[in-house]
């Protein structure tokens, strides 16, 4: 504008104003160091201290030193060292276990237990609408998930379902309800699982999570008795349950956003989807989890 009023018609000769970037090498060193130092600093933080511009530092973050910022993890405990310490022990044994035999996986029964709602919520981006260009957004009444359900206890290996039930209404599970849960299991696998039953023994392990009614005396003496053998699971360790991601995830996947009459809707739908999972997902879950 000065060289407007003056006359001065060369304005490629007149000297840029502002702050040009100023990405050398020392000074992309020092904004991965500050990223290092302070792994939640902003990008307004890092323009102020180094005197550069926001999409300066933008720049320099995404395109040069490609960084990208991420939410974390959340932990739902701090693993102390005799957590970690069991944990890695558990691990070195199947990893042991599979090393010797490939076919390990085919003889393990993996359990958990979930509670499932007769209506479960939505995902955000399962209600995501196309809309035009300056064409309103869609609204959605805000709703909390049903306080009806019942728990699924589920048993399964690399083929299919070995044996499931619902718990009935106001039953809480403790050692001796565990301990006819495991009972009809057992027999559940006598007589469909021919293959992991020979010579009147049971050829398998079984794998559930440290819940108190798993670890009771009731239940260590029944495995001891009917000699069932136990994987040993770490405590606070979820990512070992392969139920946890895969049979559970699939089973509420399919039924968020349903609402069924009853609970007994809700179990033959539960049972429709069980029974739809194609038999080679449960082998490529089991050997994804270890």
């Amino acid at each position: 504008m000065t060289a407007m009023f003056t006359g001065c018609r060369n304005f490629s000769m007149q000297k840029p104003k502002g702050r040009p970037p100023k990405l050398t090498p020392d000074v992309l060193r020092r904004i991965r160091e500050a990223t290092r130092a302070e792994p939640t600093i902003t990008i307004r933080q890092l323009a102020r201290q180094f005197d550069l511009g926001t999409a300066t530092i933008h720049k320099a973050l995404r395109s040069v030193l490609k960084l990208c910022k991420c939410l974390c993890i959340l932990r739902p405990h701090d693993l102390n060292a005799v957590h970690r310490r069991k944990r890695l022990q558990a691990s070195r044994q199947i990893l042991g276990r599979m090393r010797r035999s490939p076919r390990w996986c085919s003889k393990v029964i993996t359990a958990d237990e979930s509670w499932m709602h007769v209506y479960n919520l939505t995902r955000r981006q399962q209600s995501a609408t196309w809309l035009e260009s300056g064409e309103a957004r869609h609204s959605k009444l805000r709703c909390e998930m049903s306080t009806k359900k019942v728990m699924l206890i589920a048993f399964w290996d690399t083929r299919s379902i070995v044996h499931r039930e619902f718990v009935p209404d106001g039953r809480a599970i403790n050692a001796q309800v565990y301990r006819s849960i495991l009972r009809r299991m057992k027999e559940s696998v006598r007589r469909r699982h021919r293959e992991l039953w020979r010579n009147r023994h049971h050829q398998f392990w079984l794998q559930h999570d440290n819940a108190a009614p798993h670890h009771t005396r009731i239940m260590r003496c029944f495995c001891d008795l009917t000699d069932t053998k136990i994987i040993s699971h770490p405590p606070y360790s979820p990512d070992l349950a392969p139920s946890d991601f895969f049979l559970f995830a699939c089973i509420k996947k399919e039924l968020r956003g349903v609402r069924f009459a009853n609970v007994d809707a809700l179990k033959q739908a539960v049972d429709i989807v069980i029974r739809n999972i194609p038999q080679f997902e449960f082998a490529h879950a089991m050997e994804q989890s270890w």
